[in-house]
């Protein structure tokens, strides 16, 4: 659903405010996005950016499903493509949090490393993109894509991050986990 971490007073919190953090999280330090991250599937990718993973997959602390991993930081923190892939979306946020609750958003069709299955990828909630990302457009791995930000569904600056495959439906069964090393 694209909802994440807030920021209030400098201080990461969840989607409450509460400052709850999943016990399932070991490792809330900055993320070092040099480090790589494994998919349910087996497949290697570049954390796609640096923070507090604030909310994980597949669910928020209420039960309400997650289909993703939430990185909270600043305002404007650099988005990285984390594998080689192509544009397939590139959403501008209308300003209703109903109809487009991921806000701006990227879709990237990224093949994993050990499956050769193409997966999409979702990078939402960006403030900005960056310079030339565009429907169509090849990206490399570790490429800056975007900033992060928080348009859509969303209660402070954050990433959501979340994989898709084949069939690509938003159903649980076609959303993964994108990194069970977190």
């Amino acid at each position: 659903n694209g909802a994440g971490a807030g920021i209030l007073s400098g201080t990461v919190t969840d989607n409450n405010g509460n400052g709850y953090i999943p016990d399932y999280l070991p490792d809330l330090n900055t993320v070092d996005n040099s480090k790589v991250i494994t998919d349910e599937d087996g497949n290697t990718w570049l954390k796609p950016t640096t923070g507090t993973i604030t909310a994980g997959y597949p669910n928020y602390p209420d039960g309400s499903f997650h289909g993703g991993i939430d990185f909270a930081n600043s305002l404007d923190t650099p988005i990285i493509a984390s594998g080689d892939g192509v544009v397939y979306s590139k959403q501008i946020y209308n300003g209703n949090q109903h109809s487009m609750p991921y806000g701006n958003l990227i879709v990237l069709e990224q093949e994993g490393n050990k499956t050769k299955q193409t997966y999409r990828v979702y990078y939402a909630h960006l403030n900005k993109f960056a310079d030339g990302i565009e429907e169509g457009v090849r990206v490399t791995k570790g490429q800056v894509i975007g900033y992060m930000g928080t348009t859509g569904n969303s209660t402070g600056s954050h990433l959501h991050y979340e994989m898709r495959k084949h069939p690509y439906a938003p159903q649980v069964d076609t959303v993964i986990n994108p990194a069970t090393n977190e």
